[in-house]
């Protein structure tokens, strides 16, 4: 089995990295002074042995590298939320994954607004994963975007809140596990934490034992000696977003195919001429991921059954029950929308 060694770790991302103003508008400074206004800068990036353990698996039997970037936004404590992939080069490859995995390595001094923090910049993070020689020692690949069966709820999020995190709104963690043949988590070491000595590094290993992985045959082949890497997320319970159970950014696990969802459009839409339409289905997330308790909650044109077959697209539709930025899904409402657009029939074929 080839090595991978990393070369130019990181070489020049802090240049690379550009911080944009928030939709929100700043506090407005005294008549006849502009704010002053200082943007994100690096305190922390990740390690090299931090980037090798994020590697796909895949990529690290063939020995290949990769690039991705990754856009988030910096909270008040400087830590990256919300993180997307924005590109990924291989196309395909989990190194878009694995970066989303190493936001909880980076820290940032936070946008300043006449000296105060303030939450909402957001930042690009060009990441590169370089391969120079053959892959072995001490690196352990990870098994990126994993399917949990079960994950720790919003009360037990709540529920972990460390006590000495004081008035903080929120903090991070992340673990780096070994994987039980049953799915479980087992020697999990601290990965990382923010900010640091708050306690919710603590919290997460409290909370490994609530997970269960989905793993097949060749997922445990894949992280024979590897580790799968749980990021947390952690809210004051006090706080609005932590009352208001929300899932930003879900990760469908099953999915509708589009040649269903044609067939389910609505037959009084299509006699009465209607070529497109939408439904939006109100439901409760359950456990796992599952959506329950689903009610039409808008649909147009109104009337034509485009409300019940969003309720029947919803009703096989499944979230993963962990979202990629560490946040349970447990017990949250959810709308999903579905647009329908009726196929054209084909043109019937000229006779020679």
């Amino acid at each position: 089995m080839r090595r991978v060694v990393l070369a130019g770790l990181l070489a020049g991302l802090a240049g690379a990295v550009s911080a944009q103003t928030p939709a929100q508008a700043p506090p407005a400074p005294p008549a006849g002074r502009q704010p002053v206004i200082t943007n994100p800068d690096w305190l922390r990036k990740p390690t090299q042995e931090e980037m090798m353990s994020v590697w796909p698996a895949e990529a690290a039997r063939k020995g290949i590298g990769g690039r991705a970037v990754i856009g988030c936004s910096v909270n008040v404590t400087g830590a990256l939320q919300a993180c997307t992939v924005v590109s990924e080069d291989p196309p395909g490859s989990g190194f878009g994954q694995a970066a989303i995995l190493l936001a909880g390595s980076f820290k940032m001094k936070p946008r300043l607004i006449d000296g105060k923090p303030e939450a909402g910049a957001t930042v690009r993070i060009p990441i590169n994963f370089v391969a120079t020689g053959p892959f072995g020692g001490k690196t352990k690949p990870a098994l990126s975007q994993p399917v949990w069966i079960k994950a720790p709820s919003f009360e037990d999020m709540a529920a972990a809140w460390p006590k000495g995190a004081g008035d903080l709104q929120e903090g991070s963690a992340t673990l780096r596990c070994s994987v039980s043949s049953t799915g479980g988590l087992r020697g999990c070491q601290r990965y990382n934490e923010l900010p640091k000595g708050k306690g919710f590094g603590s919290a997460a290993m409290a909370l490994a034992g609530k997970f269960e992985l989905k793993v097949n045959d060749e997922d445990l082949k894949q992280l024979k000696g590897g580790l799968i890497i749980v990021p947390f997320r952690f809210l004051n319970p006090a706080s609005p977003d932590s009352l208001t159970r929300k899932v930003s950014k879900p990760r469908w696990i099953i999915q509708i195919k589009q040649d269903r969802v044609l067939a389910l459009y609505p037959n009084i839409a299509a006699e009465a001429g209607v070529k497109t339409g939408t439904g939006v289905a109100d439901c409760l997330v359950a456990p796992d991921g599952k959506l329950t308790d689903c009610k039409v909650a808008r649909e147009t044109p109104k009337a034509l059954g485009f409300g019940s077959a969003a309720l029947a697209i919803a009703g096989v539709m499944q979230m993963n029950p962990w979202t990629d930025d560490g946040r349970p899904v447990d017990g949250a409402r959810i709308r999903l929308p579905i647009n329908f657009i009726q196929a054209d029939d084909p043109a019937p074929k000229a006779k020679p």
